[in-house]
């Protein structure tokens, strides 16, 4: 029927690079949900903690710290938890990262150049201690909170 192929106006893209193209928002959307599970998980877990080292906050009460300086040692603890988390996850993640887009390029046949800018780790890295302090303001209000066996030994 035909002798010669019709002329294409357009490139033909393969429709592996099509479907690819049409999932552009999904990571973006499961990157968000994964962030609150990961600061509400946080935040619970460093309330628990604080919970579970009563007796050894209560020790540092008794050489004499004071409200702020528990609550400080609660937010250092928090910060730093989730700086090293964040910085250890972020070189992971790009390794891990790295590896599989080039094996998904190769398979997709473009040319494998991942990069990662320089200010994305350092941004997560900045809400990861902005996280870490404000994970810390639940446990640091029930550190200090006034006991009642307390306020009846004071009458």
């Amino acid at each position: 029927m035909y002798d010669r192929p019709l002329p294409l106006n357009d490139p033909v893209r393969p429709p592996e690079i099509v479907n690819v193209g049409s999932i552009r928002t999904v990571p973006a959307v499961v990157g968000v949900l994964v962030g609150i599970a990961i600061a509400l998980g946080f935040a619970s877990a460093m309330l628990f903690d604080a919970l579970g080292r009563r007796h050894d906050l209560a020790v540092l009460r008794a050489l004499g710290f004071g409200d702020r300086q528990l609550r400080r040692s609660l937010r250092v603890q928090s910060v730093v938890t989730a700086v090293l988390t964040a910085g250890l996850g972020m070189v992971a993640g790009t390794i891990v990262g790295r590896s599989a887009w080039r094996l998904f390029a190769a398979e997709l046949g473009v040319v494998p150049d991942p990069r990662v800018p320089v200010v994305a780790p350092l941004a997560v890295i900045a809400a990861a201690a902005v996280l870490g302090l404000l994970a810390a303001i639940v446990p640091g209000l029930f550190v200090i909170r006034p006991r009642s066996g307390q306020a009846l030994r004071t009458l």
